[in-house]
């Protein structure tokens, strides 16, 4: 596995992120690949052994084993126009394309789209797969509400000269954000989500045409309930799932690092505390993308082309207000 060769397409935030896990995975042959030559002596000044390219051409694309791409949704289809057809496992970041048309239109570039999967890291948090579990055991009606909020010019000051300030190159608060929580919904409840309404728009990010709160209502299956909910101007930061039912409440929260469960108004049950971060989490997408590509096994916990798509599908359900 060390001497798996991967391409890391995009130097910023993101590509920084991942070139660090498949280094902590001990792969030495990594190369990356930006036309900001500013981004690339960045990559090499913290790690000096990784080859940097500003473009793919300058690449032998046969010593390449798999693909990390990084970079804006809006780049992608020259990307997937270029090594779609190599048949090699490629690893998107989220969202995968603009929108659902776009996402059909670059899916028929890519040769084997079941080499191919897109970034949603909650799926790896061992509590949430408990969750799941315990989803799966409910046997009444339920509600499942989720919330992500965090203030971003806090995170990301740079936020209206990047990605995120415009439609065109897949910014705003649905793609960005919220896009985790539809496909975490999709993913723990493990059932069809219809019957959806999303409220948008912007409220309170300064110079951008893109939303910044959304919120989603939707049946689960023909019984139960959700909504998922969130913004991108919050004060502290919010990253929470709730499952009610008749017979307690599941309370599951990324920041504080715990998921409870109650059943009464003075005793909370610890299912599990500690020992997950964002890090982590990323780590542990990595590794699973790493199995695919040395032993072309496809993780349970990956999202696959197809539900990404399903998760743009739900998107594009929106209605402004």
């Amino acid at each position: 596995m060390k001497s798996t060769s991967v391409c890391v397409i995009g130097a910023g935030g993101m590509g920084k992120k991942h070139i660090a896990s498949l280094s902590r995975f001990g792969i030495t042959r990594i190369s990356c690949v930006d036309p900001d030559k500013s981004k690339l002596n960045a990559i090499k000044a913290n790690a000096t052994d990784i080859s940097c390219y500003t473009n793919l051409e300058k690449i032998q694309l046969e010593d390449i084993d798999s693909f990390v791409v990084a970079t804006p949704v809006n780049t992608r289809m020259e990307l997937v126009k270029y090594i779609g057809s190599l048949q090699k496992p490629i690893f998107f970041e989220k969202p995968f394309a603009l929108d659902i048309e776009n996402a059909i239109e670059l899916k028929e570039y890519i040769a084997d789209a079941s080499k191919c999967v897109v970034g949603f890291p909650r799926r790896m948090s061992k509590k949430l797969h408990l969750l799941k579990n315990a989803i799966d055991q409910l046997d009444k009606p339920y509600v499942y509400q989720s919330v992500f909020a965090q203030d971003f010019k806090k995170y990301r000051p740079d936020f209206a000269q990047t990605y995120y300030a415009s439609n065109s190159t897949g910014g705003g608060f649905l793609n960005d954000g919220l896009s985790h929580h539809i496909d975490l919904a999709m993913f723990l409840n493990d059932a069809p989500l219809n019957n959806i309404n999303i409220m948008h728009g912007n409220m309170n990010l300064e110079t951008t045409e893109v939303d910044d709160f959304a919120h989603m209502s939707f049946d689960i299956g023909s019984k139960s309930r959700g909504f998922v909910s969130g913004n991108q101007f919050q004060k502290p930061n919010d990253d929470k799932v709730t499952v009610i039912s008749a017979a307690g409440t599941f309370y599951f929260d990324r920041i504080k690092d715990t998921l409870t469960f109650q059943d009464n108004d003075t005793h909370e049950r610890v299912i599990s505390s500690g020992g997950e971060n964002w890090e982590l989490l990323l780590d542990r997408q990595i590794e699973c993308f790493l199995q695919l590509v040395g032993h072309n096994l496809l993780d349970e916990n990956l999202c696959t082309i197809n539900q990404a798509i399903e998760c743009l599908k739900i998107i594009d359900c929106k209605q402004s207000n």
